[in-house]
């Protein structure tokens, strides 16, 4: 057994996350309400599938009305002097395999047919600049040297008492600093915390749990994934949940976010993203 296959078994093992139990619970509970829109697939079986890689609506305020079902596609306009010789947004296809727990497609996404890859029902990359789902700070205004992002809308999934739901968004953020990047990670898990307990006047938080990654799979640095499932006040109609994962690679920073949308294998999902928008950096660029 090589050193990354040993690394990907301790990480599979020591799945779930350190959560608290009762919030373990109501997690597993809410999650099986919405197998609908997540693949089932365990844990540590998307793990060892890393190896075919080759490598403000929780807060309050007014709410931003619900974006169409049938947006346009976006499309990939390289910077002048940009770090990236291609697009480090994760494509349709590329989700439709994380979805689809098909990793090794990811390592042929330019090839003939790579583009091809289905998912069921409806999953659109709106052309639009996306913005944060939740309360945490909007990773455009993080200081970063370069940023791109999508954000990818599930229709079937969206709620119309919920502005923004049944879509996740993807950031990938560059630093000249990596310090900035550190900083960058630091201050989204700090925000993160303080959605936890920010009060709605039509929600209430049900559970949430939010977990500093300890287990990593090199070269990813660091990383943390959180979940926060909000219930209504007044105890009529259904719920929702918010997710936000964030690794960070050297000066590479990569946000992945999802109001009632895709969320399944979180920390595996984001190490997917890291890795797809590395391997996308020039060669002339440390990591």
């Amino acid at each position: 057994m090589d050193a990354l296959t040993e690394r990907l078994h301790e990480a599979a093992e020591s799945l779930p996350s350190d959560m608290p139990a009762a919030d373990q619970i109501r997690h597993r509970a809410e999650h099986a309400r919405r197998t609908r829109r997540a693949v089932a697939g365990s844990a540590a079986a998307g793990l060892l599938a890393v190896l075919a890689l080759g490598v403000g609506i929780l807060g309050g305020g007014a709410r931003p009305q619900l974006a169409p079902a049938g947006p346009a596609s976006r499309a990939w306009v390289s910077p002048v002097g940009s770090v990236f010789t291609d697009d480090p947004v994760m494509p349709r296809a590329g989700w439709a395999a994380i979805i689809k727990g098909d990793y090794g497609a990811l390592r042929n996404l330019n090839a003939p047919g790579g583009q091809s890859v289905k998912v069921d029902g409806d999953l659109a990359i709106t052309a639009n600049r996306p913005r944060p789902l939740a309360c945490i700070t909007d990773p455009y205004a993080l200081g970063a040297d370069e940023v791109h992002g999508a954000a990818v809308v599930q229709p079937e999934n969206q709620v119309d008492a919920v502005p923004l739901s049944g879509r996740f968004n993807e950031y990938v953020l560059w630093f000249a600093d990596p310090s900035d990047a550190g900083r960058a990670l630091a201050g989204l898990r700090e925000v993160f915390q303080e959605c936890r307990f920010r009060p709605d006047p039509t929600h209430r938080v049900d559970s949430s749990y939010l977990a500093y990654d300890e287990v990593l799979i090199p070269p990813v640095d660091e990383q943390f994934t959180g979940e926060i499932e909000q219930v209504p006040t007044n105890g009529s109609g259904h719920g929702y949940g918010y997710g936000l994962s964030v690794a960070r690679q050297g000066r590479l920073v990569v946000v992945h976010e999802s109001l009632e949308a895709w969320w399944d294998r979180p920390a595996l999902t984001v190490f997917a993203l890291t890795t797809y928008a590395a391997d996308r950096l020039s060669p002339t660029v440390a990591p």
